[in-house]
């Protein structure tokens, strides 16, 4: 994550400089570095009226004698919030620990309190229809995504919360349905059908495929021939750009040649812009940020244009993937605009949630998977050894069965493992009417966390003999039971199933109830399918694994979570995995 610095004299992100009219009445801040007195002025402005605001609602809220215990901070209401907003990973680490021994804590967020919880009973309270994350969904496409603010209203019809009725007391909608219903019936109808997600899974493997047969990019290399790859570099170029296509169209990305490398760009500051330094102290990712909206306005635009030319039946046709649109998920977003009278700013938002959803987590996740196979090869043996099982031949040579391959034991182990240790966010519901968690009351409006690490990794519920929780283990997921012998001798014979231990509320990676990611079952196409074409297609060299930093120079140790990205969803790997393999076909 970004933080505040003081560079060359100058306060700056990262090393980027700003201009600055420094004069000798400046006053002299930390190491000798000259401040200028505008930035003073500024920053005791916004404390100020950050402090105003902060004991104004302090003194307005009712505190209630026999609340949950309050989670420590040096200076109140200061503190925690500065943490959470540049020091996720101490922040989490602090709840979570706190959390072993109360079910529910309170936290103060500067001026919004937030009741953290624990428990998977507990946590899957959050996920009834008392609980809504509409407000939340709608900052995070505000400001990181770029969602026009006076397209806000229409979002839940004027109220928070996509399960309020008049139960609750809330006025008539001003409109027949709500944004959020209209988007969830288009991301529901188009990616949470598993025929969608398996025919997703077949273009995606055409054009990853043709992404490895046209030996251009980074890691690919001719046939037969050993070259070095950087693993998850390789996943970043070669899954996002087919991918893209696979959801999008071949125009898109026509039109748009840099498309990959301006949403890494933007990636790296998604989460701050959502939910970390406010945009003033994050030029740089407001900057990315406006570059992709852009994009996809202008890409919004020429898709208008089409629809009142010549090209109006690529719109109305029912086909799962079109050259001009992509993928019928993408054909009905453009609907919404008519349909909502939105502007160009507001859909194109909902092209880059896309966009951050399809690579921001499927790929990270995909690099934690081979990362692992790569680290045992006898692990790595018995994945390919399963993915070849899934190979059939057609008229057009030999391919993947997608719906066999997603249904295999280890490959689903491996994705389920991946996405139990390295998926870490806060996990954010707020209460539509009064609700009772670990038999304490909270009132409308109450907004409740949960830190996914400290579900995902509790010892209790997830070591095995094996392993304690903090280990990849995927046969933690695994279990051999006795069937009839399918030749027809009558005997028994073992066969290994995949039994997610995944106890409602103890395995969160996609969240829960309406709000439930919609493209999971096409994350997990993705992942599956990525991972058993490189095993297939590749012949790998273990033995060479060399750890690289950022900056490409080697490493003394292997990748662990990258701290900047906690709260996230899916955490990148710090290092990156270098190693020999060449193309066997």
């Amino acid at each position: 994550m970004d933080h505040l610095g003081m560079v060359d004299g100058k306060l700056g992100f990262h090393g980027q400089q700003h201009a600055d009219p420094a004069t000798h009445a400046d006053p002299v801040g930390p190491q000798g570095f000259q401040i200028p007195f505008k930035v003073w002025y500024l920053l005791a402005a916004v404390i100020l009226s950050f402090l105003l605001s902060v004991f104004s609602n302090a003194r307005l809220r009712p505190h209630a004698k026999n609340g949950p215990p309050r989670l420590h901070e040096t200076i109140p209401y200061v503190s925690n919030a500065w943490q959470y907003m540049t020091d996720k990973k101490t922040f989490i680490a602090r709840s979570s620990e706190m959390l072993r021994t109360n079910p529910v804590i309170q936290c103060q967020i500067g001026p919004l309190k937030v009741f953290l919880i624990s428990g998977s009973s507990n946590v899957s309270t959050l996920f009834r229809p008392s609980f809504s994350s509409d407000d939340w969904v709608a900052l995070i496409l505000r400001n990181a995504c770029g969602f026009h603010p006076k397209d806000a209203a229409k979002f839940s019809g004027g109220r928070s919360g996509s399960h309020k009725d008049a139960r609750a007391g809330h006025e008539q909608q001003s409109f027949e349905r709500p944004l959020v219903a209209g988007l969830r019936q288009v991301y529901h109808e188009h990616l949470l059908a598993s025929h969608n997600a398996t025919a997703f899974g077949h273009q995606y493997q055409a054009l990853f495929d043709k992404q490895l047969t046209d030996g251009r990019g980074p890691g690919v290399g001719d046939v037969g021939k050993w070259v070095d790859c950087r693993v998850v570099d390789f996943l970043r170029h070669h899954m996002a750009s087919a991918a893209t296509v696979a959801v999008f169209g071949q125009c898109f990305v026509d039109v748009n040649p840099d498309i990959v490398a301006v949403f890494w760009e933007f990636e790296k500051h998604a989460e701050a812009l959502a939910f970390g330094l406010p945009q003033w102290m994050n030029k740089s990712g407001v900057k990315a940020r406006d570059r992709i909206n852009r994009t996809c306005r202008e890409w919004v635009g020429l898709l208008r244009e089409r629809r009142g030319s010549d090209h109006e039946g690529d719109f109305e046709e029912d086909s799962a993937w079109n050259h001009t649109y992509g993928s019928p998920v993408c054909r009905d977003l453009v609907k919404l605009e008519r349909d909502y009278d939105l502007s160009e700013e507001s859909i194109a938002a909902f092209y880059v949630a896309i966009l951050l959803g399809l690579h921001a987590n499927s790929i990270i996740i995909c690099a934690w998977v081979m990362i692992e196979l790569i680290k045992d090869p006898p692990l790595l043996l018995a994945a390919k050894e399963e993915a070849a099982q899934a190979l059939v031949e057609t008229s057009s040579g030999r391919t993947l069965d997608v719906q066999k391959l997603v249904s295999m034991p280890l490959l689903q182990a491996l994705q389920h493992e991946a996405l139990r240790l390295h998926v870490s966010l806060l996990l954010t519901r707020t209460a539509v009417e009064p609700v009772t968690i670990a038999g304490q009351d909270f009132p409308p409006g109450s907004t409740f966390q949960t830190p996914t690490e400290a579900l995902h990794r509790d010892e209790d519920f997830w070591a095995t003999p094996e392993s304690p929780a903090t280990e990849f283990n995927p046969h933690r997921h695994l279990e051999r039971v006795e069937t009839d012998d399918e030749g027809g001798s009558g005997g028994q014979q073992q066969q290994v199933r995949f039994v997610p231990r995944s106890q409602k509320g103890a395995f969160v990676p996609y969240g829960g109830g309406a709000p439930m990611c919609p493209g999971r079952l096409i994350a997990k196409t993705e992942i599956v399918v990525t991972v058993a074409m490189l095993l297939l297609r590749f012949e790998m060299d273990p033995a060479s694994l060399q750890w690289l930093n950022q900056d490409g120079s080697p490493s003394s140790r292997p990748a662990q979570d990258q701290d900047s990205y906690i709260n996230s969803v899916a955490t990148p790997p710090d290092r990156e995995l270098k190693m020999r393999w060449r193309r066997i076909g």
